[in-house]
């Protein structure tokens, strides 16, 4: 792109501190630092706001995936982070990332059963039911995950695309409100 003349911005978007970062880089560049400075306030105001909120952390499990592929966010990815602000607790957060995506680790069927999560979500870009009759496919193709809080309770839900399938950006505060709504429902 740079051999080219065009002016190349490269920012990664793995938490909310990396897409505050982008939101003020943006404002620099744009000569639109206040306006950025306005929404990054808005976003601390949000994690203030749900820490007050949260009295306990909720054991969780972010899947990502697609039909016959899933793995599990970690804290480092965006979702993990998300879900921590919320007041989540990853049940994934001490398992080995995967080389080629270190945001994620494989499904470990015996450290989920060990941890019992509360509540399951599922991210994709893919076909949102799709990938939920998948993955609930082979829920109920194992017995092990009968035994989970979360399958027990009905609390397997696919999340928005636009708030978590990709950097939702300037909509951050959406992404933690409704992770926290998911969560503490």
């Amino acid at each position: 792109m740079e051999s080219i003349g065009a002016k190349v911005v490269l920012t990664s978007g793995n938490s909310v501190e990396d897409i505050k970062r982008q939101i003020s880089i943006f404002g620099e560049l744009l000569q639109q630092q206040q306006k950025a400075e306005v929404l990054t306030g808005e976003i601390d105001a949000k994690i203030a706001e749900l820490a007050d909120l949260s009295k306990q952390d909720m054991p969780a499990l972010i899947v990502y995936g697609a039909p016959g592929t899933f793995m599990a966010a970690l804290p480092n990815s965006l979702a993990g982070d998300l879900l921590t602000l919320a007041g989540g607790n990853n049940i994934a957060a001490s398992y080995p990332q995967l080389a080629s995506y270190p945001q994620y680790a494989s499904l470990d069927m015996e450290r989920i059963v060990e941890s019992n999560p509360e509540a399951i979500f599922i991210m994709t870009h893919a076909d949102p039911n799709d990938v939920r009759d998948s993955f609930i496919g082979e829920m109920e193709s194992s017995k092990a995950w009968n035994n989970i809080a979360a399958v027990k309770n009905g609390r397997i839900e696919v999340l928005p695309a636009e708030l978590f399938g990709s950097n939702p950006g300037t909509r951050l505060t959406e992404s933690l409100d409704y992770m926290y709504n998911a969560l503490h429902q």
